[in-house]
């Protein structure tokens, strides 16, 4: 219900039913103030930050020794929408106006699709959320072989030609994320959540 900042930057927060709150005093550095980041992704093994940018870069930021590499770029002014990285596999996934996925061995793949999130489901599979569907992808150009192939069938919502790609409904759906827990599939919708078993 009431905040004070005493001299040395500390925030002190009081509220109704929970004492007071401490929260220290943090410094906040600006770093690389001409680019525009739209992803961000952290590896933790290695001390690693993977960034995304508004003009279709992935950069590494490493923790260590504070210096920045490009990784991937073209020449598409689209931003990055999200990043996902492999720490078992080492492979890196990453959105724009299509899914990029680069596995550590082997050839870099591209799938068409305004991806907005990718979520991997076990070692060989990644799961992406894209406006009117949920894309299941390889990490390499073999035949899915998977659960949830069979369960689209199952469920009529298999589309197209391509065996990737599955329909939410009939109806205009965005996806903008996917999370799988308990064999259940759960897709954050712009028409509430959805949960595929």
């Amino acid at each position: 219900s009431c905040t004070l900042r005493d001299r040395e930057g500390n925030w002190w927060i009081g509220t109704l039913n929970e004492g007071i709150l401490f929260v220290p005093s943090m410094a906040a550095n600006r770093k690389f103030e001409d680019l525009s980041f739209t992803a961000i992704k952290e590896s933790k093994r290695d001390q690693k930050l993977y960034l995304g940018t508004a003009n279709n870069q992935v950069l590494l930021y490493s923790l260590e020794n504070h210096s920045l590499k490009t990784l991937f770029k073209n020449d598409l002014v689209q931003e990055i929408t999200t990043i996902f990285y492999d720490s078992v596999n080492e492979d890196i996934a990453y959105a724009s106006n299509k899914l990029f996925i680069y596995p550590k061995s082997g050839k870099p793949l591209a799938y068409d699709g305004a991806i907005k999130d990718i979520q991997q489901i076990d070692h060989n599979h990644y799961l992406t959320a894209a406006s009117g569907f949920i894309g299941l992808y390889r990490r390499d150009k073999k035949p899915i072989k998977n659960q949830w192939t069979q369960a689209y069938k199952n469920g009529g919502i298999y589309v197209g030609t391509d065996s990737s790609q599955f329909r939410l409904n009939n109806a205009e759906v965005r996806v903008r994320a996917v999370a799988m827990l308990r064999d259940s599939i759960y897709a954050a919708t712009t028409k509430g959540l959805q949960v595929y078993t």
